[in-house]
């Protein structure tokens, strides 16, 4: 399994990969219509992009989030303009130019027509490869987990480079 916050099950391998950092990105396009906004008290007067459901990953990213910044409203509070619970789906909508959403910087800066607005805002998602004890004398098992932990590491380094790579 990958990981977004640190694995507390017993019995459990893991491996930590990196920081992957996520912050607010906007489509140019968007930001030429509806302004850039230069203080969070400005995100009042954009339309967000985000989720539907608080699954165990957002609680905990969003308990972070708050734990940095203790000033951002509760979750039940975003007034999230579009929801969903695919962040493939929320991407697209942020590439699209229907508002403001989270992404990984490492990506956004692959993207010519996103622009990272507000980064100040951003927060590390720190990032676990976890598989049961059980399967770690199981060769395709260390294999396939390897390669996960290698393969991360490596996307991180080449789209993110100043991202911190040690746990903070």
């Amino acid at each position: 399994a990958i990981r977004m916050t640190e694995p507390v099950q017993d019995a459990i391998v893991m491996r930590y990969v990196g920081n992957f950092r996520v912050g607010f990105h906007a489509s140019k396009d968007y930001l030429q219509r509806m302004g850039m906004p230069m203080t969070k008290e400005d995100m009042a007067d954009h339309r967000l992009i985000g989720f539907d459901r608080k699954t165990p990953f957002i609680r905990a990213v969003l308990q972070r989030m708050k734990k940095d910044t203790p000033s951002l409203p509760d979750a039940d509070q975003i007034p999230f303009a579009i929801r969903s619970d695919s962040n493939l789906a929320q991407l697209a909508m942020v590439r699209a130019g229907a508002g403001i959403g989270m992404c990984q910087i490492g990506l956004g800066k692959q993207d010519e027509k996103l622009q990272h607005v507000l980064p100040e805002m951003e927060v590390a998602l720190h990032t676990w490869v976890a598989m049961h004890e059980n399967l770690r004398t199981s060769p395709r098992c260390r294999a396939v987990f390897s390669a996960l932990v290698d393969g991360l590491k490596a996307h991180l380094k080449a789209t993110d480079p100043d991202a911190p790579s040690a746990k903070r």
